[in-house]
């Protein structure tokens, strides 16, 4: 038995232009597509079925809508943010299925869709069924209705936006529902092409079943392995170098900041040093004094002794000059004994 593949594209929306080429343009038809969209089949387009209709015609009636519904203390969209994403679900071609298996397994995955993003709002949902196959196109906004709030970190922290996640968790509650599994890379391309090849083929039991015939687009193969274990090596070097410009940005201040604690220090260092040479200069100032001083001490010290001797040697000559008088006369006038004392005092240079 063949394997069948189920086919999910993500893409994210910043600006007002892919509101309008994109979201109304494309998926309602409301402008002419010429070369880049040569596979509508324009006699087919009021096959298209509108699952919900279009919410709003432009970005600003969006933002307008966000506005007066956001709760208290929330947040307005940043300028340059995503303001919602695209989903478009398809599926490799089978035979045995009608337009109506088709619908019923598009429907299914848009309300799987609904349930998975609940409370944001659905912009537009369409099955296209002018093109080379019937696929969904459903476009949500990211502000939430019901919490009044624009959602996009808490779906990244969640891990609801992821491609990878969306992938696995479709393929257990839709996809093997229809026998369909999920492709991985180049695996995807081969059946795919190999399907449509024979599909061309095939086209007249193809044209009386589905009534269209499926055509192979040319597109580049993308080794999605390779691209992804690139998209990692490259995000773990930017990773990396992001860490080193990190460290050296540390080393960096560090290095300004020991620069200035080391200018501050030379300023104090020629401080101190003038003020080392402030106390020196003193110093020797002092130094000179205190030799001076110790001189006149030493010179003063010689007097004394000189004074001390004149003093011995008066007081021995009053004391005899006394005794000689008091012998000679009981009865000294004391007149007398100062006129003597004031003699030895002048022969003797005595201040006292």
């Amino acid at each position: 038995m063949k394997e069948k593949y189920f086919v999910i594209g993500f893409r994210r929306y910043k600006t007002a232009e892919e509101f309008k080429n994109k979201v109304v343009g494309h998926n309602h038809r409301t402008r002419h597509y010429t070369k880049s969209h040569s596979n509508i089949d324009w006699s087919r387009t009021n096959k298209n079925i509108i699952l919900t209709d279009l919410q709003f015609n432009s970005l600003d009636e969006l933002l307008d809508f966000a506005k007066q519904n956001l709760s208290k203390g929330k947040r307005q969209l940043k300028k340059g943010a995503a303001w919602g994403f695209e989903i478009v679900v398809d599926c490799t071609p089978d035979e045995s299925w009608s337009e109506s298996d088709y619908i019923r397994y598009l429907k299914d995955a848009e309300q799987y869709f609904k349930k998975r993003f609940k409370g944001l709002k659905v912009i537009s949902s369409v099955i296209h069924m002018d093109e080379t196959k019937p696929h969904l196109h459903i476009v949500f906004s990211y502000f939430n209705e019901l919490e009044g709030q624009w959602y996009q970190r808490k779906l990244k922290e969640k891990k609801l936006d992821r491609l990878k996640d969306i992938l696995k968790d479709f393929e257990e509650k839709v996809g093997k529902k229809y026998g369909f599994i999920r492709g991985k890379g180049k695996e995807l391309d081969k059946p795919l092409k190999k399907a449509l090849s024979k599909a061309l083929d095939e086209k007249i039991v193809v044209e009386k079943k589905l009534g269209f015939i499926p055509t192979i687009k040319k597109e580049k193969v993308i080794d999605t392995k390779k691209a992804v274990k690139q998209i990692k090596k490259l995000n773990n070097k930017v990773k990396r170098l992001i860490r080193e410009a990190e460290y050296y940005q540390e080393i960096e201040n560090k290095y300004k900041e020991l620069k200035r604690k080391n200018l501050m220090l030379s300023k104090e260092k020629e401080q101190l040093e003038k003020r080392l040479e402030t106390l020196e200069q003193k110093a020797l100032e002092l130094k000179k004094e205190n030799e001076k001083l110790r001189k006149e001490n030493k010179e003063l010290k010689q007097k004394n002794i000189v004074l001390v001797d004149n003093y011995k040697k008066a007081l021995e000559v009053a004391a005899r000059e006394i005794h000689m008088r008091t012998s000679r006369d009981k009865k000294v006038n004391e007149k007398m004994l100062d006129v003597t004392i004031d003699k030895i005092k002048k022969d003797y240079s005595l201040s006292i």
